[in-house]
């Protein structure tokens, strides 16, 4: 962990509404997470004393510590909801290999939002953006035939944008078993669609993938 040694994180349009002041404030709060293995933020059940900002790689959400059931890209700012209240959290999250997380201070940001009327908006649109991507992933996936749920997952985490996963987390993911998706995986290899090199996934055909999605 290290304490923040720049303002990058701040460029993110949330952060727009604050003043320079506020910036300062909320950099001297924050520290960089480095994960050089996958690790936990924190755990189900747990009281959340910080906003998680995704500068590299991803955060995988998870029920009871077991069932993956979302993935919150680059970008991304996780626990802006419990800015507002003090229950404990319902999900267990972790950060991938390789990723860098920006630990916020949630006090510091409940003290701006009481203060500061427009931070207190960009927040609630934000959440509310990430609370609707969260409930359109899950009825999408679910939504669809094997094939089709699983075309969807390869195109949303392409090459460049693809966390490690194992089988039983892209099943949990999209509402199927670790044995359908393997065996999903291997139709989509013999049919040229994708191809498999020590377990990651390279597509050969977007265009048959975006057909399945389609009609999955």
């Amino acid at each position: 962990m290290s304490f923040m040694k720049n303002l990058d994180f701040l460029q993110n349009e949330i952060f727009d509404q604050l003043i320079i002041r506020e910036k300062e404030i909320l950099r001297s709060n924050s520290a960089i997470l480095d994960f050089d293995a996958e690790g936990m933020l924190f755990k189900s059940g747990s009281f959340s004393s910080f906003v998680y900002y995704i500068e590299e790689g991803c955060l995988k959400l998870k029920k009871d510590d077991r069932d993956l059931f979302f993935i919150l890209e680059k970008g991304n700012i996780l626990g802006l909801d419990y800015i507002f209240n003090d229950e404990p959290v319902y999900y267990s999250a972790y950060a991938s290999k390789g990723s860098r997380i920006v630990q916020i201070n949630a006090h510091i940001l409940r003290n701006f939002v009481s203060s500061n009327s427009l931070f207190l908006g960009s927040v609630y649109r934000k959440n509310s953006t990430l609370n609707k991507k969260l409930i359109s992933s899950l009825l999408d996936y679910r939504a669809k035939n094997l094939n089709g749920a699983f075309a969807a997952f390869l195109l949303q985490y392409d090459q460049e944008n693809s966390p490690e996963l194992t089988r039983k987390e892209i099943g949990s993911l999209l509402g199927y078993s670790r044995e359908n998706i393997t065996k999903v995986v291997r139709s989509f290899i013999a049919e040229g669609i994708i191809e498999e090199d020590e377990k990651h996934i390279r597509i050969m055909d977007k265009n048959l993938l975006e057909t399945l999605r389609k009609n999955g």
